[in-house]
Parts: structure tokens; C-alpha cells; sequence
């Protein structure tokens, strides 16, 4: 038997942004099934998903926002539940021009996870770094501050297999939104 999951959270929704933050779990028939996380932001006004370097300023500093993340981990730190060389991790990860995909919006700020094992160990789970949006003058675009939230009514449309071939499967696909 093999299963596959995805389920994500909405972390912030507002008429700007919509930032889903969640697992993929993978059981491919082991013992125990292998999962991660991962979130996906979406720009409500072009209905594209978005990318770090997009919702940052052209010349931001990434020096300053791997001090920034550092300092959202601070509390881990002081506990010592961090390894000793997680501010190089960090600042590795805005040293090349790969893209950075572990992050995502929260109502409260910029955030950014790592998987078990990346700067913690595997007790730690996937830590999470918050950096509040009154730190982010300066770094992030005036367009992706928080927003007028939405009100919801109505019912959520949501056509994710469309360009995916299911012919070769013999089971069903389902999404619970």
C-alpha cells in the first residue's frame, strides 16, 4: 500500500497574500511513513505563488536577515537546543542563488522553518523562526505588510488535478479543504 498526504494551514489570509504552511507524509509501505514540511504563498493579486526573493527588497541585505532569524531564535539558543554552527546554516542559505523555499507568512510576521536535523537535532522537530513584520522595514515590500483581512463567505474552489495524468492510478485522489 502507498499513501501520500498533504495538509496544509492557512497562516495568514488577508486580500494581499494567502500563506499555507503544512506536512507532505509519504507511507510506502516501511514502517513508519516519512514526512516533511512545506509552505507555499500565493500574491491574491496576480493568483501566482510567490517566491522569497520577490516579496523582499531588490538589494536587501541578507546579512541582516540571517541576524534577523537568529535573533527569533534566540530563546532555543539560550537553551542550548540549537547546534553551534546554526547561524552558518543560516547564512548559507541566502549565500547562493538557489531559492529558498521554507517560508512562508504568518498574521504576526516572516517565518522560517527547518527541517529536524538542519540546525536542531531530530528531538527539536522542525523549528520554526518568526521574524516580526516591525522588524522587517526596510527588507520586505510595502505590499506584502499585512493587508485588510477578507471576510470569508461562500465556498472555496480548488482545482489542483487538473493538469495531473491519473490515469495510472487505480485509487482516487481527495482534497479536504
Amino acid at each position: 500500500p502507498y499513501t501520500y498526504s498533504t495538509v496544509f494551514s492557512p497562516m495568514r489570509f488577508d486580500a494581499a497574500v494567502l500563506s499555507l504552511y503544512g506536512t507532505q507524509a509519504v507511507f510506502n509501505g516501511s514502517p513508519r511513513s516519512t514526512a516533511a514540511n512545506m509552505a507555499v504563498t500565493y500574491d491574491l493579486i496576480t493568483g501566482r505563488p510567490l517566491e522569497l526573493k520577490e516579496v523582499l527588497i531588490a538589494d536587501f541585505s541578507a546579512d541582516a536577515l540571517s541576524t534577523l532569524i537568529s535573533v527569533a531564535l534566540h530563546e532555543l539558543e539560550s537553551q542550548g537546543m540549537l547546534y553551534s554552527d546554526y547561524a552558518y546554516v543560516i547564512s548559507d542559505m541566502f549565500s547562493t542563488n538557489r531559492p529558498v523555499d521554507t517560508w512562508f507568512f504568518s498574521n504576526r510576521g516572516l517565518c522560517f522553518f527547518f527541517a529536524p536535523y538542519e540546525i536542531a537535532p531530530y528531538s527539536t522537530g522542525t523549528v520554526v523562526a518568526e521574524i516580526p513584520y516591525e522588524s522587517l522595514t526596510g527588507l520586505l515590500k510595502d505590499e506584502y505588510f499585512p493587508a485588510e483581512q477578507i471576510r470569508l463567505s461562500g465556498t472555496v474552489n480548488c482545482e489542483p488535478f487538473t493538469t495531473a495524468d491519473l490515469s495510472g492510478f487505480t485509487q482516487f485522489a481527495e482534497l479536504i479543504l
